[in-house]
């Protein structure tokens, strides 16, 4: 039985600092919450299975009609759904009344919060801007969701 902690996870779990006072910042340390996979058969001294966190990653994009035409920018976190609801007609009630469906830029960022600051930002820019930034990238203006591995 364990001893000091009613669980396995309260035992690898500890706070540090109140996360009610001002200035602190309470921290989450973790001995070990759950062990490696250990594939049945195998010694697991030598046969261990881990599991590296998966990376987020989000997208700001710019969607278009054609080359010079309509301009959606938008943000999400996985892009090709997110190109398939513009093509289906339930992404947005903009892309779906104007027909905008080709992906002509993108970007990648780490956090939700850059991502969108990015996009607030691009959506004030004039559209000279915007277009050459998508030229930068794609100056033919070329579909790219048709190539997107992501």
């Amino acid at each position: 039985m364990w001893q000091g902690a009613a669980t396995p996870l309260a035992e690898a779990a500890m706070w540090i600092g109140s996360p009610h006072k001002a200035g602190m910042t309470a921290v989450f340390l973790a001995k070990t919450i759950l062990p490696p996979v250990v594939i049945l058969g195998l010694d697991p001294r030598i046969h261990t299975v881990s599991y590296p966190k998966m990376q987020k990653r989000f997208w700001v994009y710019f969607l278009t009609t054609r080359r010079g035409g309509t301009l959606y920018t938008g943000v999400t976190n996985n892009l090709p759904r997110r190109l398939l609801e513009h093509t289906s007609g339930t992404g947005s009630q903009f892309t779906r009344r104007y027909s905008v469906k080709r992906l002509v830029w993108y970007e990648v960022h780490p956090s939700a919060p850059q991502a969108i600051a990015r996009e607030k930002a691009i959506k004030h820019w004039p559209r000279a801007w915007k277009v050459e930034l998508i030229e930068a990238m794609n100056p033919n203006w070329f579909d790219l969701g048709r190539n997107l591995n992501c």
